[in-house]
């Protein structure tokens, strides 16, 4: 072989090594480029959730209901309050139903949805009239939770069937319920300057 055919040989080889790792240049840099941009991608969506995440505990979302609206229902809760009456005093009245589970579960959906029909007026007109209406909730909540754990205590201390460690539960619980109407009462109280 004479040295012209190896110069062009070498050229080749050199020619074919130089496309090689030009090629393969570009794939890894399209490889790293796609990576990087999709990397970005990622990050912006990721920011856009913590920016969203961010204005949601922010923003204050306001109920804005007329009182006709809560006058309506509340009207249409005292009706369903008189039929749900009369239904629970049937159903006390009518021995034929007692002891029937069909019927005892259907007294306690209407004991359960005459509180329902209560509550829906008084939560719409409690959110209405109060600016702050967070310490009326849990002041409300305060004092059924008191009458509530007050008798659940009672019957748990007079009665001889019960386990008696449900007695430290129920006055644990009282006691929060307590607390909670006092913190309630705090701060529905006017600041500033108190004279004692």
């Amino acid at each position: 072989m004479n040295n012209s055919a190896m110069n062009n040989t070498a050229s080749t080889a050199n020619n074919l090594a130089n496309t090689a790792m030009s090629k393969t240049n570009k794939a890894v840099n399209n490889i790293a480029n796609t990576t990087v941009s999709k990397t970005n991608r990622a990050a912006n969506k990721i920011a856009q959730i913590g920016n969203i995440a961010k204005n949601l505990g922010s923003t204050r979302e306001t109920l804005d209901i007329s009182w006709n609206t809560i006058g309506i229902i509340t009207l249409l809760g005292a009706v369903y309050m008189v039929a749900a009456s009369v239904g629970i005093s049937t159903f006390t009245k009518c021995g034929k139903f007692k002891g029937k589970s069909l019927h005892e579960n259907l007294n306690n959906v209407l004991v359960a949805s005459l509180g329902i029909a209560l509550a829906i007026p008084f939560t719409l007109t409690m959110t209405k009239m109060f600016s702050n209406e967070m310490p009326v909730f849990m002041m409300t909540y305060a004092i059924m939770g008191v009458i509530g754990a007050s008798i659940a205590l009672n019957w748990a201390v007079n009665c001889k069937d019960v386990d008696k460690n449900t007695t430290p539960t129920i006055g644990v619980s009282l006691a929060s319920f307590i607390a909670t109407l006092l913190f309630g009462v705090f701060l529905i109280l006017p600041k500033g300057k108190v004279n004692v």
